[in-house]
């Protein structure tokens, strides 16, 4: 690939982090929004399974899930800046969060 893609994406991945910050605040459930963000990641991970599985090519060393980046950086905005405090979803979500965060 050129290196320009590259360049882009650098530029990128700063802007759709501020844009995904600025959405938890803006939000009315934000709850939906990290459930949007998880499946958004989870169908990630299933896109680049089957295109290993059908592609000749070892396309293993490019796996990249933004997705799932931003799912974490969302679920930390809510377990530490909440707008209420509920201390069950706290402890609901971050065994999950420690499932994924962890691979």
């Amino acid at each position: 690939t050129p290196i320009w893609f590259r360049y882009i994406g650098r530029l990128s991945a700063p802007l759709f982090l501020f844009c995904l910050v600025w959405g938890m605040d803006y939000t009315r459930n934000r709850t939906k929004y990290i459930i949007r963000l998880f499946v958004a990641a989870v169908g990630m991970e299933v896109f680049w399974a089957i295109i290993n599985r059908v592609s000749e090519l070892n396309v293993n060393a490019h796996h990249n899930n933004i997705f799932m980046t931003f799912f974490c950086v969302a679920v930390f905005i809510e377990l530490f800046f909440p707008r209420e405090w509920n201390l069950s979803k706290k402890k609901t979500i971050l065994p999950l969060l420690l499932t994924f965060a962890s691979r």
